[in-house]
C-alpha cells in the first residue's frame, strides 16, 4: 500500500472533521451569549488539555527521534499556548482600561492563531508531499 493511499487519507478526513468542527463553533459562539461562550471555552480547555495528555503518552512510545521531537515542540507550543492566553493581556500597550487591553490582545492573539493555523497547515501538506516523493523513489528502484 502506498502511504497516501491510508496514513494521508485518514489525517485529510479527520483535518476535515476538525475544520467542520471548528467553523461550526466560531459561528455558534459569535451569535451566542456569554455564559454559552463560557462552556464553549470549558470544553476547549478539556480538549486541549486531552489533546496534550495523548500527545504525551505517544511520546513514551515513540522509537523515532525526529517524531520525538515534533511530538515534544507541539506540547511546548501546546503549553506555551496556555501560558500566553492567560498573561497576554500584559502584552498590549494603549490608552484603554485593562478589560479593553485584554480584549485587544486576545483577538490579535486568535487572529495570529488562524494564520499559524495556516502555516502549519502548509507544512504538513509539504511533508506529506515529501514523504510521497520518497515512497515514490522506493517504488521506481
Amino acid at each position: 500500500m502506498k502511504i497516501g493511499q491510508g496514513i494521508f487519507a485518514a489525517k485529510l478526513y479527520e483535518l476535515e472533521c476538525q475544520y467542520e468542527q471548528f467553523q461550526g463553533r466560531m459561528k455558534v459562539c459569535q451569535n451566542e451569549d456569554h455564559r454559552r461562550i463560557l462552556e464553549e471555552m470549558r470544553q476547549m480547555r478539556n480538549e486541549c488539555d486531552k489533546q496534550g495528555y495523548i500527545l504525551e503518552q505517544r511520546m513514551e512510545g515513540c522509537r523515532s527521534r525526529a517524531v520525538y521531537k515534533l511530538a515534544e515542540a507541539q506540547l511546548e507550543y501546546m503549553n506555551r499556548t496556555k501560558e500566553l492566553i492567560d498573561s497576554i493581556a500584559d502584552d498590549i500597550g494603549g490608552d484603554g482600561t485593562t478589560v479593553e487591553k485584554e480584549a485587544e490582545a486576545k483577538t490579535l492573539y486568535a487572529e495570529y492563531s488562524i494564520d499559524f493555523a495556516v502555516q502549519a497547515m502548509n507544512h504538513a501538506l509539504l511533508a506529506a508531499l515529501t514523504a510521497i516523493d520518497a515512497q515514490m523513489k522506493c517504488e521506481e528502484q
